[in-house]
């Protein structure tokens, strides 16, 4: 869901979760779900973000489970740190997914992150 958010996705289940009023919603709409998704699953499998399972009770007395994403103390670290940069394995592994998927979302050379 946090990358149909950020891509601007007008889903039918962003809509009903009142998620198009967030100010991020649509903050990153010129890279596809695709590319948001891919991004998440690399900052996941490097600790910067975690994903928790997350409970709670409906008011018509449901319960419900939902997979929540925070930036990891790590994320926090790298984020305050602007001098990070990701390594060459980690930007290899983003742009051949774009490159593959065909949906670069209008990227090139120029948007590409500084590789160490």
């Amino acid at each position: 869901m946090p990358c149909k958010v950020v891509s601007g996705a007008g889903s039918t289940d962003v809509k009903q979760k009142g998620l198009t009023q967030l100010r991020e919603y649509g903050s990153g709409r010129d890279r596809p779900v695709k590319f948001w998704t891919e991004l998440g699953r690399i900052l996941i499998r490097e600790g910067l973000l975690t994903e928790t399972v997350t409970s709670f009770s409906s008011a018509q007395s449901f319960m419900s489970t939902y997979m929540a994403v925070s930036v990891s103390p790590a994320g926090r670290r790298f984020i305050a740190d602007r001098a990070k940069t990701l390594t060459t394995d980690q930007a290899e592994r983003l742009f051949s997914f774009i490159r593959l998927s065909g949906e670069g979302g209008g990227g090139g050379e120029r948007d590409a992150p500084r590789v160490a």
